[in-house]
């Protein structure tokens, strides 16, 4: 069962009283046979938490999701559709309600396996593992949309909805120039600047065209059954650049050379071979989740700490030059 919850970030932003009571509920009605449920909590992010039920019918997850149908709607359509037709390994998508008329809960299948993050702490996640980890990652990053944006209910991308190949997108304009820019200062806020803007013409010029991004691809959401990952959360998922997956992914320095190198075997048997500067273009893309990192509304000391020093650690990295594939 996962448990696992990366202490570099504020985590359960939510009211978990509140967000149990409501995943009872849901239990209610997905379980109207039963008088009561015991509901675990598992591991949960910045807006949802998930709690592990088993009853007499099996073994489920309960995804209380507090930040709005859309991100409900878009996991459903995911986790039942997308996905399935394409063969990637990930939890199935079972039923969905409203509590309150506010509150999306879904119930997913729960699925036996070790979370990634915890085989590499305990140094058992085996070579073959690693590659399928890498060629999990280019199997998603095969299924092509015309657009680039958020994916909606149907498994479309609406044109012109979000541009995600404009280095300052609206709502990256309005997080520079609001919370997020003061947090990290004026002199980070113009290397930020200067750093993507030159860098874009390369990151442009590395897309193939977009693909489904899972947009949090890292240790902690997945699963190892054996040496087959499953892969969770599915949340942050758009239609985006496959360099911004390698870069969630490598964010941190947790990973042995060695295992890097054969995650990039993986992925490249299946995607073919990346562009010899991925690794610096990747980084650059991540620094766009510090930016929405920063921009939280709530005051979050650990969040922003990470945000911070993810960056100037970027910055660094590129200033020397340095190719870290």
């Amino acid at each position: 069962m996962v448990t696992y919850h990366d202490q570099r970030f504020d985590h359960h932003l939510v009211d978990l009283v509140e967000m149990k009571r409501l995943g009872t509920l849901a239990a209610n009605i997905f379980f109207p046979a039963l008088s009561s449920h015991d509901l675990k909590l598992l591991m949960g992010g910045f807006s949802n938490a998930n709690f592990f039920v088993e009853n007499r019918f099996g073994r489920y997850v309960i995804r209380v999701h507090s930040s709005g149908a859309s991100i409900a709607l878009r996991e459903k359509v995911l986790l039942s559709t997308i996905l399935p037709k394409h063969e990637i390994i990930a939890p199935k998508w079972l039923d969905m309600c409203l509590i309150d008329g506010v509150t999306s809960i879904s119930l997913v299948e729960f699925c036996e396996g070790e979370a990634l993050v915890k085989g590499l702490q305990d140094g058992k996640t085996s070579r073959d593992a690693l590659f399928n980890v890498g060629q999990s990652l280019a199997h998603i990053h095969s299924i092509k949309f015309e657009c680039t944006g958020l994916i909606n209910e149907q498994g479309t991308v609406k044109a012109g909805q979000w541009n995600f190949l404009e280095p300052w997108p609206k709502f990256f304009r309005s997080a520079l120039n609001g919370r997020a820019g003061k947090r990290m200062g004026a002199r980070r806020l113009a290397t930020l600047i200067e750093t993507v803007e030159t860098h874009w013409p390369q990151i442009v010029a590395a897309l193939t065209g977009p693909v489904l991004v899972h947009g949090d691809y890292n240790p902690k959401n997945i699963l190892l059954a054996g040496e087959r990952p499953i892969v969770l959360d599915w949340e942050f998922a758009h239609s985006g650049h496959f360099l911004t997956d390698l870069g969630n992914l490598f964010r941190f320095d947790e990973w042995g050379e060695d295992q890097s190198q054969i995650i990039v075997a993986g992925y490249e048997s299946e995607y073919g071979l990346l562009p010899e500067n991925w690794r610096d273009l990747s980084r650059v893309l991540d620094l766009y989740n510090m930016v929405e990192f920063l921009d939280r509304s709530r005051e979050l000391p650990k969040t922003f700490q990470t945000a911070l020093e993810i960056m100037d650690n970027t910055f660094l990295q590129l200033n020397r030059g340095e190719n870290l594939r």
